[in-house]
């Protein structure tokens, strides 16, 4: 049994342990995930919410993606 916190265990291991779905590494895989629970999130939060971030994430996705790597780092480390 694991009795510490490790970010880096894989799929297998965190299943093997009963810790649950490992979370999205990225913007793109989280979009994805939101995708997959469009229903339960219309229902908790609104279709019109989920609409507007679905479109707002996915335009900041293909804004990065068309970003140079290191003018994408040096504005993200500016935000974050």
């Amino acid at each position: 049994m694991i009795v510490e916190f490790t970010p880096t265990l894989s799929e297998d291991e965190v299943k093997q342990n009963g810790l649950g779905t490992l979370l999205p590494t990225s913007l793109a895989e989280a979009l994805k995930a939101f995708g997959d629970d469009k229903e339960w999130l219309e229902t908790a939060l609104g279709k019109d919410y989920v609409k507007w971030f679905q479109i707002i994430k996915s335009e900041e996705l293909e804004a990065l993606a068309k970003m140079d790597p290191d003018v994408r780092r040096e504005m993200l480390m500016k935000v974050f």
